[in-house]
């Protein structure tokens, strides 16, 4: 249960807040009541539609007591845009009575300068949040800015009764798709030929069979060695990284490698350096403040030596991250691998990997020469074994970036970690929008 957020709170701003808590939306009776509405209209759970109902109560009380426009997550608008087609509660009731004074919608008259301008404003109205209610805001309610001001704006309204609506697919997924249709097409529609058909007719020689035979033992035989390279390659992996426990990472940087990799680092350092007065965001930019002390983590000297102290934009800040961090990382690693946190780059086995990625090439391979030797085609052959070396490489890369070479005792570490490196993550990127 989230908690009673008027402690501290000035007279004024804790009787507001209880008239905005006691309006009530849902009208008794009604048969589609707000949150339902709300709930039906965007295709959410009730209860999810209920927390964003909360969450728009706050947004209004803000909006009184904020002291600067406030700009919604569109979680949040989409709550006020149905509440204002309530007209005689929403401006006679609520604004009139309940908040004591007009709350309007304005939405951008576009361009850059009002890009700017409402991303600043949501970065504001996400700070007070965290200044008024001691918390920060939900993340799936309020999103960071990329998100708010990227993928949110992408939604369209749609008729379902014109249009049919697929989940996207992940590339797993598609590609596993793409390789079983393509297989099922080469032996439906191949033409037959003088070649036998069945492997035990060819004696067990595979590059016997006939044309539309050959591309379905083909895909059998790669899905069976992507499956089985997995298999033992995850097994090889456990293996190799069975430390049993080790030490838990000290600082906010092992922390930040264990847990996130080089892009926690990065976030945390950026984040630090706001922190520490020593740099602000400002339109979109980094700006050094001053350059670091003497005493400042070795990560903060490097990234400013790498500026020059000027102010950077994202793209630029990446790059200089980049090459500022190559060596503080590497010596992150080195440590976590010292503490048995993180198996050593040579120790976790990849052959699995390549044996898997180059089957399919290898076993075409003597079926292509002769193909191409004698002029017959080999288009669906060519597209099947493509199509497979990188199913293949998405399956082993999948493993790879699910453990990124974390021992027994990493894993460990991360499970006892999690909850407050989740926290601590978002609190750093809320920071660099409010900075």
């Amino acid at each position: 249960m989230r908690r009673e957020p008027t402690a501290g709170w000035p007279t004024a701003a804790r009787d507001l807040w209880q008239r905005i808590a006691r309006h009530e939306l849902d009208v008794d009776g009604a048969a589609l009541p707000f949150t339902a509405r709300l709930a039906r209209d965007n295709s959410w759970s009730r209860r999810f539609a209920a927390r964003v109902v909360e969450e728009y109560r706050r947004f209004t009380f803000l909006a009184v007591v904020a002291g600067h426009p406030v700009t919604p997550s569109d979680q949040v608008d989409q709550a006020w845009h149905l509440h204002l087609l309530y007209t005689r509660d929403y401006w006679q009731v609520f604004c009139a009575e309940v908040l004591g004074r007009e709350l309007h919608h304005g939405p951008t008259a576009g361009g850059p300068a009002q890009g700017a301008l409402f991303d600043e404003q949501y970065s504001r109205t996400r700070h007070s949040y965290l200044t008024w209610f001691g918390e920060h805001p939900p993340v799936d309610i309020w999103p960071d800015a990329a998100t708010r001001f990227g993928r949110d704006t992408r939604w369209v309204r749609v008729n379902r009764d014109d249009v049919h609506l697929l989940p996207r697919l992940r590339l797993r997924t598609a590609l596993l798709g793409i390789f079983v249709l393509l297989a099922l097409a080469a032996g439906c529609t191949l033409a037959p030929d003088s070649r036998p058909d069945s492997i035990v007719d060819a004696n067990g020689n595979p590059y016997a069979l006939s044309a539309g035979a050959f591309l379905r033992f083909f895909a059998l035989a790669c899905a069976v060695v992507i499956a089985v390279t997995a298999v033992i390659g995850r097994r090889l992996w456990r293996t190799a990284v069975d430390r049993g426990v080790g030490a838990m990472p000290e600082g906010v940087y092992e922390t930040a490698m264990l847990c996130g990799g080089a892009p926690r680092v990065q976030l945390v350092l950026v984040a630090e350096l706001v922190q520490r007065g020593e740099a602000r965001i400002a339109r979109g930019k980094l700006v050094p403040m001053r350059s670091p002390s003497s005493t400042a983590h070795p990560l903060l000297r490097a990234l400013y030596a790498e500026t020059g102290g000027q102010p950077v934009g994202r793209r630029r800040l990446q790059q200089a991250l980049g090459s500022a961090l190559d060596g503080p990382l590497a010596e992150l690693r080195r440590v976590l691998e010292a503490k048995g946190l993180l198996a050593p780059r040579g120790e976790v086995p990849n052959w699995p990997t390549v044996v898997a990625a180059l089957f399919p090439l290898l076993f075409a391979l003597p079926r292509v020469v002769p193909a191409l030797a004698a002029r017959r085609p080999i288009g669906y052959l060519a597209v099947l074994a493509i199509v497979a070396v990188v199913l293949a490489w998405s399956v082993h890369v999948a493993v790879w970036r699910r453990y990124r070479r974390l021992t027994t005792g990493g894993l460990a570490a991360q499970r006892r970690l999690e909850p407050r490196v989740h926290d601590a993550g978002a609190k750093d990127e809320r920071l660099l929008e409010t900075a």
